[in-house]
């Protein structure tokens, strides 16, 4: 991956072209944008104001966390966010696939491999209280 790219930042950013796209070809839509770039903006400033930033698992409410005056990112929807932008996730699932084994989810390794690839920003925290993946197959 390239070294010293923040990836909160480039997918604040880009998600900034796409609500200005949004805004001119389907501005009845803009809305469903706005607010995921709101929501990684805050992710993106957290440590520029002095916000802890915390991981977090699915089944963890972000807002205990935001009580706490800290910005919350759930872990399960960076791969998600990444795969829709040019950027992908296959890199990180590259990295991360040199540590953890095979059968670990791939929105697992994206998270994994954003870590160890050093685009993402030391989070503050981790709190994380894990779920099966395919629980419905459980």
């Amino acid at each position: 991956m390239n070294k010293g790219r923040d990836v909160f930042q480039y997918i604040y950013s880009t998600l900034n072209q796409i609500v200005d796209r949004a805004a001119k070809k389907y501005p009845d839509r803009k809305w469903m944008f706005e607010v995921q770039r709101l929501y990684w903006q805050s992710v993106y400033e957290a440590h520029s104001k002095g916000l802890p930033l915390i991981l977090h698992g699915p089944p963890f409410p972000p807002e205990l966390i935001y009580a706490f005056g800290a910005v919350p990112i759930c872990l399960d929807s960076l791969a998600p966010r990444l795969a829709s932008l040019e950027i992908g996730v296959k890199g990180y699932v590259d990295i991360a696939q040199k540590y953890v084994p095979d059968h670990i989810c791939t929105i697992n390794k994206t998270g994994i491999g954003v870590a160890l690839s050093g685009d993402m920003p030391k989070p503050d925290a981790l709190i994380y209280a894990a779920t099966p993946c395919d629980s419905a197959r459980i």
